[in-house]
Parts: structure tokens; sequence; C-alpha cells
């Protein structure tokens, strides 16, 4: 476990060094709290105590979901085999490779907080919503997992950002949908990770029935992400087919 967090630290000061990951989080946060300031300020709702947390959870999202093409892009630049070659365990190394793109992510929620409070719009929070937020961020991270082996599979998974990024907000809950997509939304709610603590977060209260959601959509997510990242190491070992092995 010290190993994991050595090389999730090792991994997060170079994200943070980067400035795609930066401009990524700000630039999502500071979009989605605009556009909601503009809309609320023309219907006099600025005391609408969930617009940062909306822009909060959009640009966590838009970072976490940068995992889709982390392992493509280690494979592009040469680097991972020497990431997954070594002592320690491959899917810890892997774990470790994808974890910093949801912690990065939480800045989002501390920014968005910050700007609100600037521009006159009620920023508020309580004890649920804390917690919310760091069940958001385990969510966000298991399903990071689940995105990256399933994308691993195509060199254009970089392009493949952009079209989940919506569609997942979407079927979690952080945007309205029509009214005959509510069951559909209402399914994913049990297999996206991320679905109920949006919906704490934009509620404000913990209940028991979406803690046992969220377990469940965190265990059944987890699984997923085990058997496709043991699968495709396997295969990478024998013939090299992921790009591991030259």
């Amino acid at each position: 476990m010290c190993r994991f967090f050595t090389l999730s630290a090792f991994h997060f000061k170079l994200f943070a060094r980067n400035g795609y990951f930066v401009s990524t989080m700000l630039t999502s946060t500071l979009g989605m709290l605009l556009l909601q300031y503009v809309i609320a300020y023309a219907a006099q709702g600025l005391a609408d105590p969930f617009l940062w947390v909306r822009a909060g959870i959009f640009g966590l999202w838009s970072c976490a979901v940068t995992a889709a093409g982390a392992i493509g892009f280690q494979r592009f630049q040469g680097t991972l085999p020497y990431l997954l070659n070594n002592v320690t365990s491959d899917l810890v190394s892997l774990a470790a490779l994808l974890a910093p793109c949801s912690a990065f992510g939480l800045l989002a929620f501390p920014f968005s907080f910050a700007v609100s409070a600037l521009l006159g719009m009620n920023a508020s929070i309580n004890l649920s919503q804390v917690i919310a937020v760091l069940l958001l961020w385990l969510g966000a991270l298991v399903l990071d997992f689940a995105i990256a082996a399933f994308f691993v599979l195509t060199p254009n998974a970089l392009v493949y950002e952009e079209l989940i990024l919506i569609p997942v907000m979407l079927l979690g809950g952080l945007l309205e949908a029509p009214g005959h997509l509510q069951t559909v939304i209402e399914l994913f709610r049990w297999v996206l990770p991320i679905s109920a603590p949006i919906r704490i977060l934009l509620s404000g209260r913990i209940t028991p029935f979406l803690v046992v959601q969220f377990l469940f959509s965190m265990t059944l997510c987890f699984a997923f992400a085990l058997l496709i990242a043991r699968s495709l190491l396997k295969k990478a070992r024998v013939d090299g087919t992921v790009g591991v092995i030259s």
C-alpha cells in the first residue's frame, strides 16, 4: 500500500506540471460555473446553493475522464514497459498511474467554491456534502480503472475522452435528461459509482439506499476493471498485442 501511495504521489507531481491537465480542471469548472451564473442571474436564482457544487462535479469528472487515454499515452511515449516491468505488481503500477486523474479533479471543488463566493453566489457546504465529495472521488477513481482498461484496446482513446464526458454526466444525474430516459438513468445508477455521490451532493442528504447503491456500483465496476486488466496484462505478457512488450 505504501508503494502505491509513493507511485501515485510521483505521478500526481507529473500530472500537476502538465499544463493540459491544469487548464482542463480550471476551464471546465469555470465554464460550467459561469454558464450557470448567467442563467441564474437572468432568473434571479443566485441563491441556489448547488451552483458551485455542479461546477465542482463537472470539473472533477473532466479531469477523471483523462484516464481513458492515460495508458495509451504511456504506450505511445514508450514508457509503459518500464512502468510494468519492475518489482511492483502490474495492477498496482497501473492503478498508481491512473489515481492522479481523479485526485487532481478534487481541486475543482475549492476552486469553484472560491469563485462562487467572489461572484456573490450562495456558496455553502455541509458535512454530508464533504463526505459525498470523497465518495465521488472514490467512485471516479474506480470508474477510471474500468474506463482505462476498456479504452486501452484502441490507440484513439484520447479522442474518446470528450465523447464520454457529457454522456456519463447525463447518466450520472448531474445534467437534466428527457423524461423518457429516466428509466435508463435509474438503471445506470447501479452501474456508475459516481451516481450516488452526485445525488447526495445535489440533495445535501445521505440515505441508506444511496449508500447501498454506491457500494454495489463500486463492487461491480471494480470487478469489471479487474477482470479486463488481468486479461489484457496476461495477453500482453504472452504475445505483446497490447504494446506493453515490443
